[in-house]
């Protein structure tokens, strides 16, 4: 199916139905997940999913429908919905659609390999980081490891003469162990993430992150009440900035949903 040409008969059929812009968004999606556990495959998961949204001006008021099945008749349903819902929406005339100008490419987004990377190479990642993390000393147990990835292609056009597509992809392997002392236990883990395959770090250095990471927290004690500089581990550092910038989010703050306001 030509996905281009539908996003572009989609604003054409929104406008011939009688709304004055029209912008549609089509997204085709591929993922594959496997997860394993003391070097034994425990799931292989590959999964596929496509779906159309539209949105319709009229009058300056705006409205949102979508579907997943691109059957004619579904799609002309949800193109009269959204122009139907158009009808009770508050107009606003700063409901606008971005002009084609300003858009520019991208590179560097998707491994065009990837696909052709045997799936044994795959799951032999997992289970390399998971053997190397399992031979550190106190590193006593598999929490699992895992391989996944994920290719996109998005199509976007408008009646303002915007037309545009890309495809990205991403890989990534992890594995997370449990580490012990006596009584006392600690679990750590590491992945690496990337567009291309080519870039995954090797097996041994996410291997020896996780067990360093579980092995670091035995022995764990309490400090005198102080004030010190402090350093955070990058992961630490990560969530602590994720959560700030989740609260000046402004669409978060206009709900009230901030703890900021």
């Amino acid at each position: 199916m030509d996905y281009k040409t539908l996003t572009e008969d989609l604003v054409k059929l929104c406008l011939k139905k009688g709304a004055d812009a029209a912008e549609v968004y089509l997204e085709i999606n591929r993922q594959l997940s496997i997860e394993l556990r003391n070097q034994e495959i425990e799931t292989v998961e590959e999964a596929s999913s496509h779906g159309v949204g539209i949105r319709v001006l009229t009058k300056n008021r705006m409205a949102f429908a979508s579907c997943n099945d691109f059957q004619e008749k579904s799609l002309e349903e949800t193109v009269t919905r959204a122009i139907t819902m158009s009808r009770f929406t508050t107009a606003d005339e700063n409901n606008v659609l971005p002009q084609e100008k300003g858009f520019s490419e991208v590179e560097g987004l998707y491994d065009p390999e990837l696909n052709n990377v045997s799936i044994d190479k795959k799951i032999a990642l997992a289970k390399e980081a998971e053997k190397i993390a399992l031979s550190f000393p106190q590193v006593t147990k598999s929490a699992g490891a895992s391989y996944g990835e994920s290719e996109q292609e998005i199509f976007l056009a408008n009646s303002n003469g915007l037309s545009k597509n890309f495809k990205e992809s991403g890989c990534s392997f992890g594995v997370y162990v449990v580490a012990e002392k006596g009584e006392e236990k600690s679990t750590g883990g590491e992945y690496c993430s990337r567009r291309f395959f080519a870039d995954l770090k090797e097996p041994k250095e996410v291997a020896q992150k996780a067990a360093l990471d579980a092995v670091g927290l035995l022995d764990a004690r309490m400090v005198k009440t102080q004030q010190a500089a402090v350093i955070f581990d990058p992961d630490v550092a990560r969530a602590i900035l994720g959560g700030i910038l989740g609260a000046v989010n402004g669409e978060r703050v206009l709900q009230g949903a901030s703890f900021l306001k």
